[in-house]
């Protein structure tokens, strides 16, 4: 159980590389050297003046002219410290969850605490941490485990029950050696050597706040010929016709795999960004669309049923401040007529469903392109955050309507780095669900396609670039 997370500054924390590429740029200035732009330079953030420098220069510190070029940087950097430098978003929702929950935090960086502490006062954040610890707090720096043993201690918590989360793969680095567990940063700048899915760590986050999209397969889907037993000789004796044959399967395991149809996830599996979970269920499931539905939406066991959906239960408190919504949905959501939010029903969320993800993409706005709307939804709706911004992505997103919804996905999650929830629908192109997954006696015509949709949707925005 984690009882404490620690966190590095530069590229995790605090978005820093705007003030450090304003110090370089400087020094190019005095030189008579054209800027360089911060895209260049961002990546090498988190190695501090040694990385600026041969960022900006192509300096090496075994250059003659370093150890005064260093002192330079140090001194313009100390009087544009807190020029635009930001919290990343999402952090600071990030934190109040943090210490609600009774989870110390703390800072580990290796920027010198001279500059580390001014940086967090000025942020809010100074006495909020429980502790603070510099590149000059120990006598090494990361990727030595001493400064997040030091920092560990001063909190009270032992070591294997402290998250670890920095952006460079030092940070994964002085983790595994002081024996925490550890997460990238995917958000941050992550340098330009190995990719970070090489580091080892135990995870990477793509944003301090945690976006949840869900997919929903409307109607009820053929378990049987997704996650194909392709060994099991009575698989193949009760479905004579429609059963996949086992050349044609996608062999994760030695006894299953996936439909050909969903090819365009193996790439994921081999990531190891997917997880295939299986045997999920409950006892008193009844084969019945719309009462096992409801056991989907609510999460109570088929035996009595909840007023609020599963979601809405599991944001009550948390603060979402300048959200969009509280949750987004396309497509279907629900069938009732009475709160037909689905897992978002109770009323407590504000929750907006756009049908067409197209629509929203065309106009750019999603108020006139809401179908249903909580009155939550409708109040957080007309505060006139509605805008979605232009967002160019060099991922091809599928044309089909889930694949709209995917990108439109992307591009709500880049305008709105708060909103917790958005829900996706695989139906059929007709808006029919029997020519989807739920696809009956016209299982061959139609379910290798939905797959299909839904592989190649999903392996979009596993890309979102």
């Amino acid at each position: 159980m984690v009882e404490a997370v620690l966190f590095d500054l530069d590229g995790t924390l605090l978005d820093t590389a705007p003030d450090m590429a304003r110090t370089v740029n400087e020094m190019r200035r005095r030189r008579g050297l054209a800027p360089v732009p911060q895209e260049r330079v961002r990546p090498h953030v988190s190695k501090g003046a040694r990385g600026m420098l041969l960022a900006a220069f192509e300096m090496t510190t075994d250059h003659p002219d370093f150890p005064a070029m260093r002192e330079e940087f140090l001194a313009i950097y100390a009087d544009n410290l807190f020029v635009d430098t930001t919290v990343f978003p999402g952090m600071g929702e990030l934190l109040d969850r943090l210490e609600a929950n009774d989870i110390a935090w703390g800072v580990v960086t290796n920027k010198f605490e001279r500059f580390a502490r001014p940086l967090l006062q000025q942020v809010g954040l100074g006495t909020r941490a429980g502790v603070i610890v510099g590149g000059d707090t120990c006598a090494k720096p990361k990727p030595f485990p001493e400064p997040l043993l030091f920092a560990a201690k001063t909190l009270g918590v032992k070591p294997a029950q402290t998250l670890y989360v920095g952006d460079d793969e030092r940070d994964v680095q002085a983790a595994r050696a002081a024996g925490m567990p550890v997460v990238i940063a995917g958000y941050g700048y992550l340098g330009d050597g190995a990719p970070p899915s090489e580091w080892k760590a135990d995870g990477i986050a793509d944003s301090p706040d945690r976006l949840l999209v869900m997919v929903f397969l409307y109607g009820g889907n053929d378990g049987y010929n997704t996650w194909v037993p392709y060994t099991d000789s009575l698989y193949y004796k009760l479905r004579p016709t429609i059963a996949v044959a086992r050349d044609a399967v996608l062999k994760i395991t030695p006894s299953h795999g996936l439909h050909p149809s969903l090819a365009a996830l193996v790439p994921s599996w081999e990531a190891k960004d997917l997880a295939i979970v299986q045997g999920l269920g409950y006892p008193e499931c009844t084969q019945q669309h719309y009462r096992d539905i409801e056991s989907a939406f609510t999460g109570c066991d088929g035996t009595a049923f909840s007023a609020e959906g599963w979601v809405t239960r599991a944001l009550e408190g948390a603060s979402r401040r300048d959200a969009i919504a509280d949750a987004v949905a396309f497509d279907v959501l629900d069938i009732r007529e009475a709160d037909p939010m689905g897992p978002f029903r109770g009323g407590k969320l504000g929750a907006l469903q756009v049908y067409r993800a197209s629509e929203l993409l065309r106009s750019r706005h999603i108020a006139p392109c809401v179908f249903e709307a909580t009155p939550r939804g409708r109040q957080m709706l007309a505060r006139g955050k509605d805008t979605l911004p232009p967002l160019a992505l060099r991922t091809r997103f599928p044309t089909d309507p889930f694949g709209e919804a995917v990108r439109a996905t992307v591009e709500l999650a880049a305008a709105d780095r708060a909103l917790p929830v958005i829900h996706l629908a695989l139906n059929g192109l007709d808006d029919d669900k029997h020519h989807s997954v739920d696809c009956h006696w016209e299982q061959l015509k139609y379910h290798g396609d939905a797959l299909k949709r839904l592989a190649e949707g999903l392996a979009a925005l596993r890309s979102r670039r």
